[in-house]
């Protein structure tokens, strides 16, 4: 493991411990994933604290990270939450990693819980806007939204905008693949 990598686990492990300790909470730590990431192959995730769990984590963009974290925290955490969306490359140049497989062989004193990063920002996306429209009988109906930005998450926010009846302007930088994306769209959306 990078020095820097086990100096800031060390640390952060010790944090939420501290915290822990002062409230009677249980302790967590996310390993989130993504392609997009600086040089040093990872960052840390604030500390946060709510009135039962005090969590930590890093986002990785490769798997070797991810176990050498997973067999630093099992047993250190009560929980450890993984991000299973499939987004980075593994050895294998036909394959995604997966974090979650190489997650739970080494995970065996913590527990485990999965969630999906992007799926939870889409839905607070979603959350959002109906808080925005509360106050009008249409909802998000007839209305103009503009997103810029058609990969993952906001192709899924326009599909759930779609549904709710607004007329939706995506855009990206990938001409062709934008073409693709508001087609499928189409294709999916309600009939009428």
């Amino acid at each position: 493991m990078k020095k820097k990598l086990k100096e800031d686990l060390e640390a952060a492990l010790l944090k939420i411990k501290r915290l822990s300790n002062n409230g009677n909470k249980k302790t967590g730590f996310f390993i989130g994933n993504t392609v997009k990431i600086g040089q040093k192959g990872f960052y840390f995730m604030p500390i946060r604290e709510t009135n039962i769990i005090v969590t930590s984590g890093t986002v990785v963009c490769d798997e070797k990270s991810a176990i050498e974290i997973a067999q630093t925290i099992d047993g250190n955490v009560d929980y450890v939450l993984v991000d299973v969306e499939k987004k980075i490359p593994s050895n294998n140049p036909n394959e995604l990693a997966n974090i979650e497989k190489v997650v739970r062989e080494k995970i065996i004193k913590s527990k485990i819980w999965v969630y999906k990063a992007n799926d939870i920002t889409v839905d607070a996306i979603d959350l959002l806007l109906v808080q925005f429209t509360k106050n009008d009988s249409r909802g998000m109906g007839g209305k103009k939204v503009a997103i810029i930005g058609s990969g993952n998450i906001g192709s899924k926010i326009a599909l759930k905008l779609v549904e709710r009846g607004a007329k939706i302007f995506i855009t990206r930088r990938d001409r062709k693949k934008l073409k693709l994306i508001a087609e499928a769209i189409n294709l999916i959306k309600p009939l009428y």
